[in-house]
């Protein structure tokens, strides 16, 4: 009976210790490899209003002047890979090539909000298909995609576009979501074993 409260006990001090400590906004994770990018000319479409898009369209290739670098856990190189992302509503896509290889995912989430410099878009994808040689890019991996949309413009149209640079990486659940998961998983075992009959 004794170690049930001091398991409680411990396991309420562990998650207050880690609320203390958490950021104000939580946020992923981000793991290697990690790739950046800049377009050189507006390469980012969003779809409807600037103010409050409901998503967009993403084109980064060297045809374009455009430059992805990747970071795989010795500094940034170039490289000669193309990104491509669609998302509209609660639908989109997300495809990567290098070369012969490359990897595909579907949206999980997109948000934006508006900055300073101009719009910041976080969208999550699950990747579908990869044929790249990453442990963390892999089918069933979560990637996410962080882009600054700047130098907007309103083409003839009446399309919003702009400029982008961002990365995308793997990611993992940011720590408090993996704190309460924990926490959660033992204290059920807890109190399984607690009322477990005789």
């Amino acid at each position: 009976m004794r170690l049930n409260k001091v398991a409680g006990t411990f396991f309420a001090m562990l998650a207050l210790s880690a609320a203390g400590m958490s950021q104000a906004e939580a946020a992923p994770i981000f793991l290697l490899p990690d790739w950046n990018f800049v377009t050189h000319g507006q390469s980012l479409t969003f779809a409807g209003p600037s103010s409050d898009p409901t998503g967009f369209r993403l084109s980064v290739t060297p045809a374009q002047g455009d430059l992805i670098s990747i970071d795989t856990g010795t500094g940034f190189r170039p490289g000669t890979t193309s990104l491509f992302v669609s998302v509209n509503g609660g639908e989109g896509t997300l495809e990567f090539v290098a070369g012969s290889s490359g990897f595909t995912g579907s949206l999980l989430s997109f948000q934006t909000q508006s900055s300073l410099a101009g719009r910041d878009i976080l969208a999550t994808f699950r990747i579908t298909s990869s044929s790249v040689p990453f442990a963390t890019v892999q089918v069933g991996s979560i990637l996410a995609l962080d882009v600054l949309a700047f130098n907007q413009t309103t083409a003839a149209n009446g399309q919003h576009t702009a400029q982008a640079k961002g990365d995308f990486a793997p990611i993992v659940p940011e720590p408090t979501t993996l704190l309460l998961f924990v926490s959660g998983l033992a204290g059920g075992l807890v109190g399984r074993r607690r009322f477990r009959p005789a």
